[in-house]
């Protein structure tokens, strides 16, 4: 990968955990670090430590250094190469039909969340939350298609939670049976611009893009956050290729940027969003109206004495002995 974020906690997790007391020396690589020890045993809780704290897998290997054929000792050196998996916090993994089947359903589309002893992912759609641990993810590995220097800024116009209240239930996204759901966060539908992006006349929604996010418990209108804009981003993903266009977002958001404060500090993004949930209101508003029109005009009008009553259709009996007096 391009960035080592997990391999930099790992040393940190080393470091204050003291891990490394009894190394005899440290030697920085290209691809990693080098820890060298006195012994097999101080190598092997090494190894120990390293798999409970990150998903990795190890390989062992043995040269013989030196022996001595008259006392039949020999002297071997041993060699650990551990391997950590290739997938850091927020990036975006792509999982196959298979690999999502087995994690419960989960989505193919998934944010990592948190990278311990495990892989901790998150369907931004659903809010479905699942964990891969080491051994599952090398017996079944998956490469992540964006990183967080890929990531766009975008401004939030409007939000709209979509969580029922009912443990992250709701009728925007069905999760499958026994689905783990997370309750730390929130599922929200929201429209979004690109920052410093001129409106579109030509475009009847404004140049906003709608999508569903995770993160409704920490963002607000007028929040900057960052995701991944899949309508001009090239992935070159196998599993990736195979997804069908409906079950692709136009944005996937990952982190929550800066929020735009302050009165006297409008700028030209802050008008335009304004501009564009204002036209979008109105929109909202002339569809309401057409609507209630429609509904006038399937009910039936009696013009007595004057005046125009609104009569409803109804399938009650009225009675022959039943009438009115309808005076001005």
């Amino acid at each position: 990968v391009n960035h080592k974020k997990t391999l930099i906690n790992l040393e940190q997790t080393i470091l204050r955990a003291g891990a490394h007391k009894d190394c005899s020396n440290v030697k920085q690589v290209a691809d990693g670090v080098d820890f060298f020890f006195g012994t097999r045993s101080q190598a092997v809780s090494f190894v120990n430590f390293l798999c409970k704290h990150a998903p990795c897998r190890y390989q062992t290997s043995q040269h013989l250094k030196s022996h001595d054929v008259h006392n039949n000792t020999y002297n071997y050196k041993f060699t650990f190469s551990v391997e950590i998996a290739s997938v850091c916090k927020n990036d975006i993994v792509c999982l196959s039909k298979a690999q999502s089947q087995r994690l419960g359903g989960i989505g193919p589309l998934c944010v990592v969340t948190k990278v311990a002893e495990a892989i901790h992912m998150i369907d931004p759609v659903t809010c479905q939350i699942n964990r891969v641990d080491g051994t599952s993810y090398f017996a079944s590995p998956f490469t992540p298609i964006a990183s967080q220097k890929q990531f766009t800024p975008f401004v939030v116009v409007e939000i709209e939670d979509e969580d029922d209240g009912r443990g992250g239930k709701s009728s925007a996204g069905a999760t499958p049976v026994g689905a783990r759901i997370s309750r730390r966060h929130r599922r929200a539908s929201v429209w979004l611009m690109r920052l410093n992006q001129k409106l579109d006349d030509n475009d009847p929604q404004g140049g906003m893009i709608h999508t569903r996010t995770h993160l409704g418990h920490i963002i607000h209108v007028g929040d900057t956050v960052y995701g991944l804009d899949l309508r001009s981003s090239n992935v070159n993903h196998q599993d990736f290729e195979k997804l069908p266009e409906e079950h692709v977002p136009d944005v996937i958001l990952v982190l929550r940027g800066t929020q735009f404060t302050g009165e006297d500090d409008t700028t030209e993004t802050e008008t335009q969003c304004s501009r564009s949930v204002t036209s979008k209101a109105k929109r909202r508003r002339q569809l309401s109206v057409a609507e209630s029109s429609m509904t006038l005009d399937t009910t039936s009008n009696l013009s007595v004495s004057g005046m125009e009553i609104e009569v409803e259709d109804s399938d009650d009996d009225i009675d022959d002995d039943q009438w009115f007096d309808v005076a001005e």
